[in-house]
Order: structure tokens, then C-alpha cells, then sequence
């Protein structure tokens, strides 16, 4: 019967496929001599009838799928899952630095309340704009990688249905499934704490089958078997056949903290922006994440925050290479989430526009020539790491004086309302995040956006801001 039950739920979007094709050409036999028009447009019917058919069953996959992944029971789950596969890798990359808590767990303390992430949180020296070194372009490598170069081809091959599966759950929430983007090679720290990244170029949609594919292993694997959490660290592994995978590359297993190989993994910016208000406070701009987009829906999110990608589709030498910079990547998302630019506007992304258009931005420019006077301050704080799906975020804060800049803040089709402005002294009181008294939303605070917040509080700007003294700072 169990069988029965997973064939029923592995092919049923294809049985009507199958049946509908049946009759298409049986009537293709019947009507084609007669009226061939008449068969073209029936044709058309049957196709577009067929994808809304397809597009409803995926969808309602879909709204499971979110509900499983933001349901309590599985986010301390996997948090477990994932303490008992990381913590001894994370002991270990400190232990290369003397012991110094380099990577940690990401935590926030909201006054006596501590809640605990799926991420790491990466300290690394901060830097301030432009970020000079960060990124350096001579160890891009750009030669575009695909999914079929990546990993153990056999344990790919062995799991290609279950990709195949969560691609057509997530697949209409993507709209530039071949995007080019930079991808993790290395993060590199030398003796004296000096640190660069090493990337290459992929495109989003191996980045979702070879990365992300492990948040919907994790989920299959709570359904099928959540008992395993009672297992120890190698038994669990092995039941995470594509994560083990990952895993076994490495000579150094705790490497796979610093280094994308195995995977096409993504580089994320995320930015924490503070805006003085008229009280003379700062306000933080977050949004609830919205059912289009491809993960985390319904989660709570400080932006901008998103992909470190080209502009456009080009993929061409030329276009990597000037594509490859993080205050472009930064500045693309603030323009994208915060102030309404449509990505799809080619007067701003065509494959005709040169990425450097973005400096002449309005905002942008405004924002250049705040930071240059004083006006603005903007640093990179380090990288928030997904353990869920072993991606890293370079994290930023942005405080800018003008209280007029917020004015024209519009959100985009990845905000569920608009971009809401909190303030900073909300942000530290536990009854703001527990406002009903029975749900804590830091729960379903993005475990990225907690590593970003995490490393803000700890920063001089955060704690300027707030009004308190910055003598004691890490």
C-alpha cells in the first residue's frame, strides 16, 4: 500500500498529462482532415488548461511545504539536527585561531530572552565603504559552472527525483532561473586575521538544486524519519545522503564552513539600514517575506537582502567582471526593496546597460555623496552563514542622518506589505518581537537576518545610534 501511495504521490501531475496527450491524438486523428485550425486552437485549450492544472498542484505543494518549514516543531528540530552535525566543525575551525570564537552559533539576546539560529555568524575585521579587498577580482574565476560539475554525480543522480520534485515546488517563484551569479570558493583568513573571498560563476537554478535542495531534504527527511534526531552525528548524516555528500569532499571536513565546494553556493548582501527619525532615534527597515518569493516565505527579514548577482542576463567575460563588486550588489538591492526599481526595467538592467549606470542612480548618488560628508556610515560587519542550506551573506549596516531619505521607501513583490520602519529601541525590548504574549517572532526572524542583527548590535554604529557608549566593543 506504501507503494501505492508514493507512486500516487510522485507521478500524479503526470497522469492527467499522460491521459489529456491520449486524447489529443485521438482526436488529432479524427478532425485533422477536417478542419485543421480547429485541431491548432484545441490544441492551445488542452495545453493551457493543462498548465493551470499543473501550476494549482504545485502550488498547493507549495503552501504545505512553507507551512512544514515555519511550523515550530520543525524549526527546533532542524536546530537540532544541525547542533549536533556543526558544533563539532565549528570547534574545530576556532580551534585554528587559537580558540577565539571566530564562527558561532548565531544567538540573539533580547533583553533576558535568548533565542538560537540555524546560521553561524562569521567575525571577521569589519571594513568600511568601499570595502576595498574584499572581493578582489583577480581570484574570480570565471569560467560559469554548472549543476553537472558539481558534487558526487552518483549520490546527484540517486536523488534526482527528489530535486526534481522541490524544483517544481519552488519553480514558479523564480524569475530568472539562469541568472548569472557569484558563487562561493573560499573564504580565505590568514595569520593575522587578514581575510578575501575567492568566487566563481553559476547561475540561480544550480545554486537552488545543489544548495537549497538540503532545506527540502531536511524536510522530507522530518516527515520520513524525525526520529533520527535521537540518532548520533554519523547515523544522521548518512540519512542526508545529499548534505553527506557535500560533506565527504572534504579532506578537513569542518572546511565546508569556509568553502563552497560540493554545491554551487550562492554569495548573499544583506543590510541592516538605519534611518534617523523625527524623535531622534533610528529607525530599521524589515519586511514580512511574501508567498512569491522562492524560500523563507512568511518570515521576518531586514533589508535589503539578496542575491550577489549580475544586473542582467549577460554572461560574457566583460559582464562578470564588472558585475563583480559588492557596493553594485548592495546598492542593486537597496534600489530593488527599498525604493520600488522594477528588476525587469531594462533602462536599468537591459543587456545594454553598463552596471556601473548605478552610481547615477538618484539615490544612490545622494547616498555616495552622504557617506563622503560624514552623512551616512556604511560597513561590512562579516558574513551570516544558512547552515540549512551552506550559504554565506555578507552582512552591512548603513546609518544615514537625513531624516527625509525614508520619504519615497517602497517595497517590492518580495515584501508580503510594504517595508516597515522599526524603531531601534523597539528592537531591544522582548514585548516588542512577543507583542501577542503567545508568539515570540524572533522564532520567524530569517536566521540570516538574525546573524545580520547579531553583528550589528555588536558594531560602534548600532550602539551609537541607540545612544550608548561604545568603549567596551569587540
Amino acid at each position: 500500500m506504501n507503494d501505492v501511495i508514493n507512486i500516487i504521490r510522485d507521478y500524479l501531475p503526470f497522469i492527467p498529462q499522460f491521459v489529456l496527450w491520449c486524447l489529443i491524438v485521438l482526436y488529432l486523428i479524427l478532425q485533422l482532415r477536417e478542419d485543421g485550425d480547429k485541431v491548432k486552437k484545441y490544441i492551445s485549450v488542452c495545453k493551457s488548461r493543462l498548465n493551470l492544472a499543473e501550476n494549482f498542484y504545485w502550488s498547493k505543494k507549495r503552501k504545505k511545504y512553507d507551512q512544514v518549514l515555519s511550523s515550530p516543531e520543525f524549526l527546533k528540530w532542524q536546530k537540532n539536527i544541525l547542533d549536533k552535525i556543526y558544533s563539532p566543525l565549528i570547534n574545530q575551525i576556532n580551534l585554528r585561531f587559537d580558540g577565539r570564537k571566530v564562527i558561532d552559533f548565531t544567538r540573539l539576546t533580547i533583553e533576558d530572552q535568548t533565542n538560537e539560529y540555524e546560521s553561524i555568524t562569521l567575525r571577521l575585521p569589519k571594513r568600511d565603504y568601499p570595502f576595498e579587498g574584499v572581493c578582489p577580482k583577480y581570484e574570480l574565476d570565471t569560467s560559469v559552472v554548472e549543476v553537472s560539475k558539481t558534487g558526487d554525480r552518483h549520490i546527484i543522480d540517486e536523488e534526482s527525483k527528489k530535486v526534481n520534485r522541490y524544483y517544481n515546488i519552488i519553480k514558479n517563484t523564480i524569475k530568472y532561473p539562469k541568472r548569472m551569479g557569484y558563487m562561493l570558493k573560499q573564504i580565505v583568513i590568514d595569520d593575522y586575521n587578514n581575510w578575501y573571498v575567492k568566487s566563481y560563476c553559476g547561475d540561480y537554478e544550480s545554486n537552488l538544486k545543489t544548495s537549497h535542495i538540503l532545506e527540502y531534504e531536511l524536510q522530507t527527511t522530518f516527515h520520513k524519519n524525525r526520529d533520527i534526531i535521537n540518532s548520533d552525528r554519523n547515523e544522521i548524516l548518512k540519512e542526508l545522503k545529499i548534505r553527506k555528500s557535500i560533506h565527504d569532499i572534504f579532506e578537513h571536513e569542518e572546511d565546508v564552513l569556509l568553502s563552497g565546494d560540493g554545491r554551487l553556493s550562492l554569495l548573499g548582501v544583506q543590510m541592516l539600514v538605519l534611518v534617523k527619525n523625527r524623535s531622534g532615534s533610528y529607525d530599521a527597515l524589515r519586511i514580512r517575506r511574501s508567498a512569491k518569493v522562492s524560500a523563507k516565505s512568511g518570515f521576518l527579514q531586514f533589508v535589503p537582502s539578496g542575491g550577489f548577482e549580475a544586473m542582467n542576463d549577460c554572461v560574457d567575460f566583460d559582464s562578470q567582471w564588472d558585475n563583480y563588486s559588492l557596493q553594485k550588489a548592495i546598492f542593486r538591492e537597496l534600489l530593488e526593496e527599498c525604493f520600488g526599481q522594477d528588476e525587469d526595467d531594462k533602462k536599468a538592467s537591459g543587456n545594454n546597460v553598463s552596471p556601473d549606470r548605478i552610481y547615477h542612480n538618484t539615490y544612490i548618488k545622494k547616498l555616495l555623496e552622504m557617506l563622503k560628508y560624514g552623512e551616512a556610515e556604511m560597513q561590512l560587519l562579516g558574513t551570516s552563514m544558512n547552515l540549512v542550506s551552506l550559504r554565506h551573506e555578507f552582512s552591512f549596516i548603513l546609518k544615514i542622518e537625513d531624516v527625509d531619505f525614508a520619504e519615497m521607501l517602497i517595497g517590492n513583490y518580495e515584501s508580503e506589505t510594504a517595508v516597515h520602519l522599526v524603531d531601534i529601541r523597539n528592537l531591544e525590548q522582548y514585548k516588542f518581537w512577543n507583542h501577542s504574549g503567545e508568539y515570540n517572532e524572533l522564532e520567524i526572524l530569517n536566521c540570516t537576518s538574525a546573524g545580520l542583527f547579531e553583528l550589528a548590535r555588536e558594531s560602534e554604529i548600532y550602539q551609537r545610534a541607540l545612544g550608548n557608549r561604545v568603549d567596551n566593543l569587540p
